[in-house]
């Protein structure tokens, strides 16, 4: 498969593709890579680069067919939504992590002058 990117426009062997065209090939590379070697890492590597999502649209909810669980979806501009299935003994730490983070973001600042 011959994959060519000019400007906005992708041509997949000489043919020139519509976004839903590209979509799929996402999902089938994205399914793909899931089935090979070695995995993506559990753990994310300090200092790994990633590509990182500004002030997203996001969805929650309590899907119907996965008791104990909530739905947690991102808009990606490039990739569509994207969806994970949090364990709600794990939303709760992460209810945990945010509010310690929102805590930070507004303690009041206190000037060094002012310590003494």
């Amino acid at each position: 498969m011959n994959i060519e990117v000019q400007g906005n426009k992708v041509v997949i062997d000489g043919k020139e593709v519509s976004a839903a065209d590209v979509e799929a090939v996402i999902r089938l590379l994205t399914l793909t890579r899931a089935n090979m070697q070695p995995p993506v890492p559990l753990e994310m590597e300090h200092g790994a680069e990633i590509h990182v999502l500004t002030d997203p649209h996001y969805y929650t909810d309590i899907p119907k067919d996965h008791p104990g669980h909530t739905l947690l979806a991102f808009r990606d501009h490039g990739q569509g939504w994207r969806g994970v299935l949090i364990p709600l003994h794990e939303v709760a730490k992460l209810m945990g992590y945010w509010a310690n983070q929102i805590s930070v973001f507004t303690q009041p600042k206190v000037e060094a002058s002012k310590l003494n």
